[in-house]
C-alpha cells in the first residue's frame, strides 16, 4: 500500500516537473496607452493571469516623486531657496540607492554566485560578466534558464516623427537593431526562424509610436533543475581537479 502511494507520488512529481508550462507575454502600446498581459498555462489550464499598464505605473511613480519634491520645496519656503536643498537631497538619494545596490550584491554574493553557476556552469569571477556589470550579469543568469525556448516571438512597430526624413532614418535604425537583436538571440536560445516575425513600418504623416509584442516561452522545470544540478557538479569537479593540480 505504502509502496504504491510512494510510486504514485513520484509519478505525480515527475509529471509536474517534466510537463512544460508556457509563459505568454503580450504587450500593446497604442496611442500612448499600453497594457502588458502575462499568462502562465500548464496542461491547458491558466494558472496565472496578470494585466499591468507599464507606462501608467511609470507615470504614477514619477507623479509621486514630483509630489514629494513639491512638498520638500514647500517646506523650505516659497522664496526660491528650496531648490538647492532639494538638489542636494536628490543627489544624496541617488548615491544612497547606488550604495544600497552594491550592499545587496555584497551581502548576497554567495547566493548570486550560486545562481550564476546554476545557469552557466562556471564561476562569474573566471569570465567576463554578461552586459558588462556584475548586478546585470546576475540578473541575466537568473532569467536565462527561463528564456531558452521560445515558441513564438512577434514584434511589430509603427513609428512616425512628424518629419519624413527623420522618420525614414528612425525606421532604418530600428530595423537594423531588431535584425541584429534577433540574430544574436537565435545564437543563444532555441528559436525557430519560422516562429520569428518582426516589422517596422513608417508613418510619414503624423507623430506616432505604436508597438505590439507577442511572445510565448516554454519552460520545463525538470529540465532547468537537471541542467542546474549538472552545472553545479561539473563546476565542482573542475574546481576540485584544479585544486589538486596546483
Amino acid at each position: 500500500m505504502y509502496l504504491y502511494t510512494g510510486l504514485a507520488f513520484v509519478v505525480l512529481v515527475a509529471i509536474i516537473l517534466f510537463t512544460p508550462f508556457r509563459i505568454i507575454l503580450r504587450y500593446r502600446l497604442l496611442q500612448g496607452d499600453d497594457d502588458l498581459h502575462v499568462e502562465i498555462v500548464w496542461l491547458g489550464m491558466r494558472l496565472v493571469r496578470l494585466q499591468v499598464p507599464v507606462l501608467f505605473a511609470a507615470r504614477s511613480s514619477l507623479d509621486n516623486h514630483k509630489h514629494a519634491r513639491d512638498e520638500v520645496e514647500a517646506s523650505h519656503g516659497s522664496d526660491g531657496t528650496g531648490s538647492l536643498p532639494h538638489k542636494a537631497m536628490g543627489w544624496r538619494r541617488l548615491v544612497q540607492e547606488i550604495k544600497t545596490i552594491g550592499a545587496i550584491e555584497g551581502r548576497y554574493q554567495a547566493v548570486f554566485d550560486a545562481l550564476y553557476i546554476f545557469a552557466y556552469g562556471k564561476s562569474p569571477g573566471s569570465c567576463r560578466m554578461p552586459l558588462g556589470q556584475p548586478i546585470l550579469g546576475y540578473l541575466a543568469a537568473l532569467v536565462y534558464p527561463f528564456t531558452r525556448h521560445f515558441e513564438r516571438l512577434h514584434w511589430y512597430t509603427r513609428i512616425g516623427l512628424g518629419d519624413a526624413a527623420a522618420t525614414a532614418v528612425a525606421v532604418g535604425a530600428l530595423s537594423g537593431l531588431k535584425a541584429a537583436g534577433f540574430s544574436w538571440l537565435q545564437q543563444r536560445v532555441h528559436l525557430d526562424s519560422n516562429k520569428i516575425r518582426w516589422q517596422v513600418s513608417p508613418n510619414y504623416s503624423a507623430r506616432q509610436v505604436d508597438m505590439a509584442i507577442d511572445c510565448i516561452l516554454r519552460v520545463n522545470a525538470g529540465h532547468i533543475i537537471i541542467t542546474g544540478v549538472t552545472n553545479f557538479l561539473r563546476f565542482s569537479i573542475v574546481k576540485a581537479f584544479d585544486g589538486k593540480t596546483q
